[in-house]
């Protein structure tokens, strides 16, 4: 089931940005002005199952922000914006401790839209006569003809390294 809705004659800006499909990379802001025409939106045709009733939330997050980092930045002379998230815990686990930390960031130049996101993370396990980690290490780069994605990931046991495995490919868009 579809909803018609007759857009009017008045001009609606849309913000956007162009993408490869438009022929241009990278990719750059563009306005589109729609003079009329009709808007197909689906409609849910329903359930026989009661909706779902949600109690309110608190008045503010009960998680601990301690130990968490969760910027956007802007390089003004640069002219490059990042999202980064950073965070880690140690905590105890059955005859042992365990060990976690995250860290990302998203990064788009505002000259050249061109962008890239990275991630990494580590997990640890010690208990006595054990200690072991791994790690992974993950990058995709946005261009014109696809992404350009990259893993690695690292064992070490008792500290010394055990495994290491790299991967890259390139997915066309």
């Amino acid at each position: 089931m579809h909803r018609r809705t007759l857009l009017t004659a008045a001009s609606f800006g849309i913000a956007g940005h162009a993408h490869a499909q438009s022929g241009e990379w990278p990719a750059r802001p563009v306005t589109i002005t729609v003079h009329g025409g009709t808007l197909d939106l689906p409609l849910h045709a329903g359930s026989q199952r009661p909706a779902p009733t949600f109690s309110p939330g608190a008045a503010s997050s009960s998680e601990n922000p301690d130990g968490v980092s969760w910027t956007i930045t802007r390089d003004v002379l640069r002219d490059v914006t990042t999202c980064a998230v950073d965070h880690g815990t140690d905590y105890d686990v059955p005859h042992g401790r365990a060990c976690e930390h995250y860290a990302g960031a998203v990064v788009v130049d505002n000259q050249t839209f061109a962008q890239h996101a990275s991630a990494e993370c580590s997990l640890g396990l010690t208990w006595p006569g054990v200690d072991v980690r791994v790690a992974s290490k993950m990058r995709v780069d946005v261009g014109a003809d696809g992404y350009e994605v990259s893993i690695s990931a690292t064992a070490w046991e008792e500290g010394a390294q055990v495994s290491h495995r790299e991967w890259a490919e390139h997915l066309p868009r």
